[in-house]
C-alpha cells in the first residue's frame, strides 16, 4: 500500500468543512455518498465561484489529498458515482479509466478471442488506424470470400455476354492511366516500359 493510500484511509468526514459534512452519508461499504447536487451521470457536484459547477469528488480529493497529477482522472474503485471518499478514488490516465469501465470499448478490450473463436495473439491481431483491432484470420477469410463472389459475378456476366468492368492500369513510374490495349507496353506520357504488360503481350502472341 502506497503512502497516498494510507493517507486516504486515515481521512474522515470530520476532516471536511461542515458545509460539506452535512451533504455526506457514510454507507456500510465505506462510501461517502454525496447527498447534494448531482449531475446527469449521478456524480456529486459543488458550486464554486460564479456559480460554476465542479465534480464534488475532485474538489474533496484535492482538499484532503492535494493536487491531482496532470493528465490524470479520478477513477471510482468502488464503482459508486456519488461516492467522494478519497480512499475509493485513484488517479489514472483517461485510457485506463475507459478500459476499467463497462463501455463498449472496455468490453471489447477485455476479449481474448474474436467472435469466431480465434485468439488475439500478436501475429493474429490487426490494428486499425483508429486504434481498434480485428482478427487477421477472419479478415483473410472475408477477403477470400469476397474475391470468390467477385469472380463468380464476372464469370456470370461473361456467360451472359455482358460487359465486365475492370480498373484501368496505371504506369508504374508516373501513375498515369494506360490504354486498355494489352499490346501497348510503353507509357504514352513518360515512356516507361511496363514489364507486366509486356510479358502479358508476349504470352498472348
Amino acid at each position: 500500500m502506497s503512502p497516498e493510500d494510507k493517507q486516504a484511509l486515515n481521512r474522515e468526514v470530520a476532516d471536511l468543512p461542515s458545509r460539506w459534512q452535512r451533504r455526506i452519508t457514510v454507507d456500510s461499504n465505506g462510501c461517502w455518498i454525496w447527498n447534494g447536487t448531482r449531475d446527469t451521470k449521478d456524480y456529486g457536484a459543488i458550486y464554486s465561484g460564479c456559480k460554476r459547477r465542479v465534480p464534488a469528488h475532485r474538489v474533496i480529493y484535492v482538499f484532503l489529498m492535494g493536487p491531482i497529477p496532470e493528465g490524470k482522472l479520478l477513477d471510482h474503485l468502488c464503482r459508486v458515482h456519488p461516492c467522494v471518499n478519497p480512499a475509493h478514488l485513484e488517479p489514472v490516465s483517461n485510457k485506463e479509466n475507459v478500459l476499467r469501465g463497462i463501455s463498449f470499448a472496455a468490453v471489447n478490450a477485455q476479449k481474448s478471442h474474436c467472435s469466431n473463436g480465434h485468439e488475439f495473439t500478436d501475429g493474429n491481431t490487426y490494428r486499425r488506424t483508429d486504434g481498434t483491432r480485428d482478427c487477421r484470420i477472419c479478415r483473410s477469410t472475408k477477403k477470400k470470400e469476397q474475391n470468390e463472389r467477385t469472380k463468380a459475378r464476372h464469370a456470370e456476366r461473361k456467360r451472359l455476354g455482358l460487359v465486365v468492368w475492370s480498373p484501368r492500369p496505371r504506369c508504374t513510374f508516373c501513375a498515369s492511366f494506360l490504354p486498355k490495349s494489352d499490346s501497348n507496353t510503353t507509357c504514352p506520357r513518360c515512356g516507361t516500359i511496363q514489364p507486366w504488360l509486356r510479358s502479358k503481350a508476349e504470352v498472348k502472341s
